[in-house]
């Protein structure tokens, strides 16, 4: 489990990175951001830099 753990761990990094450059790519030309920001958008970054902070 140690060995096998580690192995996985880079290409879901990977595959992270390239379904966020894909998405931008996409809402890029179509000019498409995904709609009006809401306070549940606000909060749930919050969450996010939150947790990389502490």
């Amino acid at each position: 489990l140690l060995v096998v753990l580690p192995s996985f761990e880079a290409p879901k990094n990977l595959f992270a990175l390239l379904y966020v450059v894909s998405w931008s790519v996409i809402a890029y030309r179509e000019k498409n951001w995904g709609g009006k920001w809401r306070i549940i958008d606000t909060v749930i970054l919050f969450f996010f830099f939150g947790n990389i902070v502490v």
